[in-house]
């Protein structure tokens, strides 16, 4: 799979996803402050490395959606 890095308007931390969400219009979510953001908003977009995988086992109290409010 193919990923892309970007970089959280709100703490500034690095993270990765896989590039399948820059087609869709979501938002972003950062996994270090719990931010939802637009991918524009993104300080910093990245091209990935194929050698990774962005494929991440959820465990306990992840989520790969955003809750409602």
């Amino acid at each position: 799979m193919d990923i892309f890095y970007l970089t959280c308007p709100s703490c500034s931390r690095e993270y990765y996803a896989d590039v399948s969400l820059l087609s869709l219009d979501v938002e972003m979510h950062c996994p270090f402050c719990g931010l939802y953001f637009r991918r524009e908003d993104a300080k910093k977009v990245l091209a990935g490395d194929r050698k990774l995988s962005s494929i991440v086992p959820l465990t306990g109290d992840n989520v790969f959606y955003k809750p409602e409010k």
